[in-house]
């Protein structure tokens, strides 16, 4: 019993030193002064015309979609016609 209770202090006090150390190192990374920024203050990629560029997209894409569409729906249609001429042919002959 005696053994178990030393081996758990001594577990817990590895314990602490451990979470203590990680603290410490994680405070002592992060930087507590003031650097200024050099350099230019602006964007270096505006995000406007990207904004514009991506709508742009979207709608030839949108409008790309909607012409394919219509050529299938044409091509269906004469070959709908197509298939009725046959078959009222077939039906009068």
């Amino acid at each position: 019993m005696k053994l178990l209770k030393s081996t758990a202090l001594a577990l817990y006090l590895v314990m602490q030193v451990a979470v203590a150390s990680a603290q410490e190192d994680a405070a002592e990374s992060r930087s507590a002064s003031f650097q200024a920024v050099e350099g230019p203050t602006k964007e270096d990629v505006p995000g406007g015309p990207l904004l514009v560029y991506a709508y742009a997209f979207i709608m030839v894409a949108l409008v790309a979609y909607v012409a394919r569409l219509g050529s299938l729906q044409g091509k269906n249609k004469s070959e709908l016609e197509r298939l009725t001429r046959v078959l009222e042919q077939s039906g009068k002959g």
